[in-house]
């Protein structure tokens, strides 16, 4: 999904409040709770739904923290690690909204999910979605360090990337993961991940993988597990695939 109008919505709307504020006769103080609850509270606001990177937040939120940071009395330019940082290690707290994206994103997920809403419902199948593009055998939120290029959905990339960085993690109960199906089967996508292969070679093998309706090595081997089926060869390759999931 394309998010730029909204980048820009988000960057003129951080822009008003900022200049608004910045001709305000207020002083450092004021300053801070009108940085908390005016420009946070508005900014926040649809965060949960969107999709942006650290980097796109960095450019969003670049000319306000700016503003807010003279009108505070302390130079523009203060290296951001202080402004971000805690007041325990002697930063300012201010609010990165990359950080209210990813609590946003965590919070309203384990909300709806559990309440099992229609909403939750919804964002139940398209987890269940995610996972079978990622066609691994461990839940994708619960593991979000581990890099998956091939992945498909910027929503749940997004927010395993904001875990990894919080170091946290997210167990959902009855996420469908993939099993080897007997002994000295395996997992296609565990096993190319083990190997030394470019994202671009991963999204390959899992586009494959896709086109196929394969999850594991026994799905594409004869009875015996000693040679691949010969169908596999054909051009285009077939599988006797017997998913019963709806593939992309």
């Amino acid at each position: 999904m394309d998010y730029s109008d909204h980048k820009k919505y988000l960057q003129s709307k951080g822009k008003s409040l900022a200049l608004h504020l910045s001709a305000s006769q207020v002083n450092p103080t004021e300053s801070w709770v009108a940085y908390r609850s005016i420009y946070l509270a508005s900014m926040r606001y649809s965060l949960a739904a969107t999709s942006f990177s650290q980097w796109d937040f960095n450019h969003i939120q670049s000319f306000p923290i700016q503003c807010i940071l003279n009108k505070m009395g302390y130079h523009c330019s203060m290296p951001r690690t202080v402004v971000f940082g805690p007041t325990s290690m002697g930063g300012l707290r201010f609010t990165h909204l990359y950080s209210s994206q990813g609590s946003q994103q965590a919070l309203s997920l384990l909300r709806h999910i559990c309440h099992n809403s229609n909403l939750g419902k919804l964002m139940r199948v398209a987890l269940s979605w995610f996972q079978l593009t990622a066609g691994v055998s461990f839940p994708v939120l619960l593991r979000p360090s581990l890099h998956l290029p091939h992945a498909v959905g910027i929503w749940f990339l997004l927010l395993r990337a904001f875990l990894d960085l919080a170091d946290c993690s997210i167990y959902i109960k009855d996420c469908p993961v993939v099993h080897p199906r007997h002994e000295g089967d395996l997992v296609l996508m565990d096993f190319a991940l083990e190997l030394s292969l470019t994202d671009a070679e991963l999204c390959s093998i899992n586009q494959v993988r896709l086109f196929l309706q394969v999850k594991t090595l026994s799905d594409i081997s004869n009875a015996a597990g000693t040679h691949l089926t010969g169908t596999v060869w054909d051009s285009p390759p077939i599988a006797p695939s017997r998913s019963t999931h709806k593939w992309p």
